[in-house]
């Protein structure tokens, strides 16, 4: 069978395993009967993916499904992508992605989560990209995507989405390449109109390396988003900065700053205009080649533009970190971020002053690797504690997910 395969350029790959997520909020409410309260979600669940390529001169395919059954859930995905060369500069791209999800009452016992809507999406991607020569290229194209629920209503609606796009990829030698997206968005619910929009999204972004050992990346998004009602229709635009300095491979210094301004057509208690900012400097100090320690001192402030709202904030916040390199099998990321959340107002328990720390371990384990199978271990754990001025208004937030993961 192998040998058939081999003939006719078809590549074929699996994986299988066992994985579970689980989350847990709690937080206390003002209540004199209820005075704390836990909400879980914990998932179970196995799942199988096979993955086709088959490549020929003048076309190529591939597919991906994956099939999952979880305690809460029957699950299938099913992707299609073919790449059809129609000459030296153009070619013509096509692509379907297809999810079946179907919650069952098998395990009752087991069930904890309040997501169980079953539902069917598909998605249709046409697009030509014309390639003018090694440093231009043009990408035109469209998709539509389709959610349908089984029981639908007002919170999950059915609805139709049309996505038209044209990209610009320019690289000017080797220090300069710039990207520049155009969109336009309509989504149709048809018993649910309010929730109809038309959405024009414009992105530039550029990345630079005139410098030896600096790297500059300039992002910019700006989108238009129009709803049948005013006070939820709105304009984003936000801009970003990414600069770089590599000094040499014990020490490197990293600057982000993002900033976001969201305008409403018409304001309201909930929907206000507001301008926020991020300053970020990350340290990565590498002593040698086992290690890397991250430094990252972090500064964010929210501002309504009419007048100081309830939702306007300073936090400032510091985050370390150590990431475990070049270990034969083993790979392990950890990171502490810790930090102080200032709301301007404090005139609510949803928007008070805390101190608050956020853990983060993420790690993998190959524990069998021979010829082309693998036997994988990934883990995921977050934690993430809240304290406020009263005890009361203190939350907690833990998630956490372990997968074990044959390929073959």
């Amino acid at each position: 069978m192998n040998l058939i395969f081999l003939i006719l350029g078809v590549t074929i790959r699996s994986d299988a395993g066992v994985g579970g997520y689980y989350s847990n909020l709690r937080y206390s409410v003002a209540d004199t009967i209820t005075r704390d309260t836990t909400v879980p979600s914990t998932e179970l669940r196995s799942f199988w993916t096979v993955y086709l390529n088959h490549e020929r001169v003048d076309y190529t395919v591939q597919s991906e499904n994956n099939l999952q059954f979880s305690n809460t859930a029957l699950t299938d995905w099913l992707n299609l992508r073919f790449s059809i060369p129609l000459n030296s500069s153009l070619t013509f791209n096509g692509a379907t992605e297809n999810e079946l999800s179907c919650y069952h009452k098998l395990l009752s016992l087991f069930q904890d989560s309040v997501w169980n809507k079953s539902y069917v999406n598909a998605l249709l991607k046409l697009d030509l990209d014309y390639e003018l020569n090694k440093d231009f290229t043009i990408t035109g194209g469209n998709e539509i995507e389709h959610q349908r629920y089984f029981s639908p209503d007002s919170a999950f609606y059915n609805y139709y989405l049309n996505r038209t796009m044209l990209d610009l990829d320019i690289q000017f030698g080797d220090y300069l390449t710039l990207t520049w997206e155009s969109k336009l968005h309509r989504l149709w619910a048809q018993t649910q109109p309010q929730h109809n929009y038309t959405e024009y999204i414009l992105y530039l972004n550029g990345n630079s390396y005139f410098l030896r050992n600096w790297t500059l990346q300039f992002d910019n998004t700006f989108s238009r988003r129009i709803y049948p009602a005013r006070n939820r229709s709105y304009a984003d635009l936000n801009p970003s900065l990414f600069i770089n300095r590599n000094l040499g491979s014990l020490l490197g210094i990293s600057l982000r700053e993002n900033i976001r301004f969201l305008w409403f057509d018409e304001t309201t208690a909930i929907y206000q205009n507001q301008l926020t900012n991020r300053l970020e400097l990350e340290l990565e100090i590498q002593p040698g080649s086992a290690f890397a320690f991250r430094i990252t001192p972090q500064i964010e402030n929210l501002r309504s533009l009419n007048q100081t709202s309830s939702q306007d904030y300073q936090e400032i916040s510091l985050s370390l970190g150590v990431e475990l390199l070049r270990a034969t099998r083993i790979w392990l990321s950890l990171d502490d971020r810790f930090g102080i959340r200032r709301y301007l107002l404090a005139d609510s328990a949803f928007q008070s002053g805390y101190r608050f720390n956020e853990f983060t371990l993420t790690g993998s384990w190959k524990i069998l690797s021979i010829h082309h199978q693998e036997l994988t271990l990934e883990t995921m754990l977050n934690i993430t504690p809240e304290w406020h001025q009263e005890a009361i208004d203190n939350l907690a937030a833990l998630s956490s997910s372990v997968e074990l993961k044959y390929r073959w």
